[in-house]
């Protein structure tokens, strides 16, 4: 079911590229979701980099949001300068004006390379396990947001190659990668 033939065939060509691409190393490099929440998500952060904002404060703001709103109980404020320093470490004491840098954020959580625990003043896993767990969730959801991304991306751009305007796929996937200019509309 899709709303044309041009998006139908978009979407053909996208699930041949991951079963054809489904028992290599990089299996999941063509796991393409597009459920409307994580498109909102996309379309949400993609408008704000339209509008001059970078991808990596978008993503920090989003971050940042989730820590302050989605745990009120746990009171996970305090951990925002801390993360702060972790991403922007050349930066002795940061403007009160300055956000987590989202993409470095994703980067040291995909790695494994957040020091947990007292010499970076963020929850320690084993003595506090509720605030790390919590920490995690929006680390993951960050993830998952800038993943959102992605996959709206490589969609787009296969189906403006896939109707013979590669010159237009090219555009969407250099805007996003550089930040030179402005991602052009969804289509």
């Amino acid at each position: 079911h899709a709303p044309s033939l041009a998006h139908a065939t978009t979407a053909a060509i996208l699930r041949s590229g991951y079963l054809s691409r489904r028992e290599t190393q990089d299996g999941n490099a063509l796991a393409i979701n597009l459920s409307s929440e994580r498109v909102r998500t996309a379309l949400w952060l993609l408008d704000g980099v339209r509008q001059g904002q970078p991808l990596a404060s978008l993503l920090g703001y989003r971050f940042e949001r989730g820590l302050h709103e989605n745990h009120r109980n746990l009171v996970l404020d305090r951990y925002i300068p801390s993360f702060r320093r972790l991403t922007s470490p050349n930066v002795p004491t940061l403007p009160a004006e300055s956000v987590v840098d989202g993409l470095v954020l994703v980067q040291k959580h995909r790695a494994n390379a957040i020091p947990w625990g007292v010499p970076s003043a963020l929850p320690d896993p084993a003595s506090q396990p509720d605030l790390y767990k919590a920490c995690c969730d929006e680390l993951d959801a960050l993830d998952a947001a800038l993943d959102a991304v992605t996959d709206l991306v490589l969609a787009e751009s296969v189906h403006h190659v896939a109707q013979g305007n590669p010159v237009r796929a090219g555009a969407t996937l250099e805007a996003v990668a550089h930040g030179e200019a402005p991602p052009p509309r969804i289509d």
